[in-house]
């Protein structure tokens, strides 16, 4: 009886022993599989980050429109098709643009003499004593003499009869105001006062703009992010992101990504990238810079490397 007691005390510490190591060696291997999963996530979220800081990269360099080669007209004309982003609800062919000027990627200026013809984008510009546009990044631009205009506490209020008579509402809702100093004002709504003598088209800003004179451009891309707008393929129109969303090849969700833009100096912004995978995240970051952002000229988009 003493032996066979023994036996039992020794199987029964001998289960005991290889139970402990195998719950060890299960909350091992358990621990290894999250580790893996943790370190898996990181990865993608790292990648997701940088899907999306290509896409960011896409748009940056691509954020000015196009024109084709010029049509000559009449001596000193040309009429050049466009293709550039417009403000939701606005069609091309309203004659907006008679007053503005069409800036070239070489920085040369084009008055707008008419846009009120074809429904495709075009526009009659004045070439008088200057070459034929360049093909390429375009930026539409309005001069604002700062006699011209004055702040009332809540928007730049301008008197411009002809161009009060071209606007409508929110005719200009979305693009970027920028003063002598160069800083940029998201315009956030517009409307005209017909009534005023002379008439008058008021843009909504922030914050006081001063001072002038001013440029009213079309919105870089990243501009547009830094100034707060919602653009075009935003998973959830917050405009103080744009965020995205990314599957693998069947479908399966990777991520998000959620891209900011910030101004770091004039015509400097950098732009982050954070994505996400459960509980995981990465970030990269770039710098994006606009050449000629004081004279309102049109460079190219430079990108930095990652930074």
């Amino acid at each position: 009886m003493h032996r066979n007691g023994f036996a039992l005390a020794a199987a029964m510490m001998v289960l005991a022993l290889l139970s402990v190591l195998g719950a060890a060696a299960i909350q091992s291997t358990t621990l290894e599989v999250k580790i893996s999963a943790h370190d898996r996530d990181a990865r993608t979220a790292l990648y997701v980050a940088q899907a999306a800081l290509e896409e960011a990269r896409y748009y940056a360099a691509r954020s000015w429109g196009k024109i084709s080669s010029p049509t000559l007209v009449t001596p000193g004309t040309a009429t050049v098709s466009l293709a550039t982003p417009l403000p939701p609800g606005l069609t091309w062919g309203s004659g907006l643009y008679t007053g503005f000027a069409l800036v070239d990627r070489l920085g040369t200026r084009y008055p707008v003499l008419d846009n009120s013809g074809p429904a495709s984008p075009s526009v009659l510009l004045d070439t008088t004593g200057r070459p034929e546009p360049e093909a390429g990044p375009f930026v539409l631009v309005r001069e604002i003499p700062a006699g011209d205009a004055a702040w009332d506490g809540a928007r730049l209020v301008v008197a411009d009869a002809a161009w009060a008579t071209a606007s409508g509402v929110d005719s200009w809702a979305g693009w970027t105001l920028w003063n002598a100093d160069g800083d940029a004002f998201r315009v956030s709504a517009s409307a005209v006062d017909l009534v005023a003598t002379p008439a008058e088209v008021e843009l909504s800003v922030s914050t006081d703009p001063s001072p002038g004179p001013y440029t009213l451009t079309t919105n870089p891309w990243v501009a547009a992010l830094a100034g707060g707008l919602a653009l075009p393929g935003d998973a959830d129109a917050d405009p103080a992101a744009w965020d995205r969303t990314f599957s693998d090849a069947g479908g399966a969700p990777l991520g998000t990504a959620s891209v900011t833009a910030v101004s770091t100096a004039p015509g400097t912004y950098r732009i982050t990238a954070t994505g996400t995978t459960g509980t995981d995240w990465g970030r990269v970051e770039m710098q994006v810079k606009r050449a000629g952002w004081r004279s309102q000229t049109v460079g190219d988009w430079k990108v930095a490397d990652e930074i």
